[in-house]
């Protein structure tokens, strides 16, 4: 129970770290594959929302796994780098099977995005 409120706490942190970053970007979306280290771990498939979609970048991430060998949803919290139309990341999570924080590693597909970026407004000229 103890591992279960360490693992809500750091999600209540990441969240309020990002809800700036969220409030002035677009949230990202991911679908991948990880290697689950710990106690009923192994090899899972899930779903990231990252802090932002710009390609390119280190973003945040809040996911939810299924662990394929031990048949149990793992919500986890992590760092990514978002490429091209990819991500690639590692994160902390909570095994709801075995009921163990464990670390995972893991990359896939991202709605990864660079219409956003626009160029700094050139300075106004100064009049002599």
């Amino acid at each position: 129970m103890n591992r279960l409120r360490i693992a809500l706490a750091s999600a209540a942190l990441l969240g309020s770290a990002l809800t700036p970053t969220l409030a002035s970007a677009d949230v990202g979306f991911g679908v991948g594959l990880s290697y689950v280290f710990g106690s009923g771990g192994g090899l899972s498939v899930g779903v990231k929302a990252f802090s932002n979609d710009e390609d390119n970048e280190t973003v945040g991430s809040l996911g939810l796994d299924y662990l394929v060998q031990a048949g149990a949803f793992r919500p986890n919290i992590g760092v990514a780098y978002q490429g091209e139309g990819y991500f690639s990341g590692a994160d902390v999570g909570y095994n709801l099977g075995s009921q163990s924080v464990d670390f995972g590693l893991g990359g896939g597909w991202s709605n990864s995005d660079d219409d956003h970026k626009t160029p700094a407004p050139a300075p106004a000229p100064i009049p002599i």
